[in-house]
């Protein structure tokens, strides 16, 4: 400190303090989109430069599945370019420590409006919001803390559980798609024994998806002798195409809630 005499006593002052920054916060990722992006990769192919995200989803009992998939992804180096996106919190603490922080909770009604999905986001200002929820699979009534974003169980097919996790997915895609993001979807269920994204990119379409019905077995999704595409793996780039084909599987399953339980057979539909 800094001294004067006044008056034969000796005072002492104090140098002002100096204020303290407010230090910015750490960045971190708060929305579906935010996610995506920070996850996804650049690609180059014929010229051209892609970002694509890999997306998966996860329910109760199957983490043991997603923990093979992206250990199969590590050793790619491809294991921190995925999302994992759950019904709830608690399900991401059954995967192995490493890929916990790559798992997020999703919200049923910010990811509507996330994904701009406007029959969504009218039928929540009416008095249809309810059954809107019911036909998605989403329980319409509030649980003991107040909130409707729990999943109803089983996981069965055909359940409301199953219901609502898998037709999240052309939303969750059609998020990253209006991020400009080519959008990777693959089920848990799936071990890489090499990198598909060049292959994926070999092909000159909107929407690149596994065969359902090779060998000329038929699928429940479309009669016998028509090919039928399987949901559990596909790539869907950002475009005019992807949005259309986005927009016309979620209207299949906002209207046709009759044709089946799962997101597949709508995007056969």
């Amino acid at each position: 400190g800094r001294s004067a005499e006044q008056g034969g006593a000796m005072a002492v002052a104090a140098w002002p303090q100096p204020a303290l920054a407010s230090l910015p916060a750490p960045y971190a990722p708060l929305t579906m989109g935010d996610r995506m992006e920070a996850a996804a990769l650049e690609r180059h192919r014929h010229g051209e430069t892609h970002k694509v995200v890999m997306v998966t989803m996860l329910a109760d009992d199957y983490a043991h599945l997603h923990d093979q998939m992206m250990c199969s992804l590590k050793r790619l180096n491809l294991s921190s370019h995925m999302v994992i996106a759950t019904d709830k919190r608690s399900t991401c603490d059954n995967l192995l420590p490493e890929w916990r922080a790559q798992c997020f909770q999703l919200d049923p009604g910010l990811l509507t409006a996330e994904a701009s999905y406007q029959t969504g986001l009218e039928a929540r200002d009416s008095r249809d919001w309810d059954e809107f929820q019911l036909r998605a699979g989403f329980d319409a009534q509030a649980n003991a803390s107040g909130n409707r974003t729990e999943l109803a169980v089983p996981y069965d097919y055909g359940s409301a559980g199953f219901r609502r996790i898998a037709q999240m997915k052309p939303l969750l895609t059609r998020v990253g798609n209006l991020r400009g993001l080519d959008v990777l979807f693959t089920d848990g269920d799936i071990v890489f024994s090499s990198d598909p994204i060049h292959d994926l990119y070999s092909h000159n379409a909107d929407l690149v998806v596994q065969d359902d019905a090779v060998g000329g077995w038929a699928s429940s999704c479309k009669k016998w002798g028509d090919h039928n595409v399987n949901s559990g793996f596909y790539l869907l780039r950002a475009g005019k195409g992807s949005s259309q084909i986005i927009k016309k599987w979620l209207a299949s399953i906002d209207h046709k809630p009759k044709l089946g339980a799962g997101d597949q057979i709508h995007l056969n539909a």
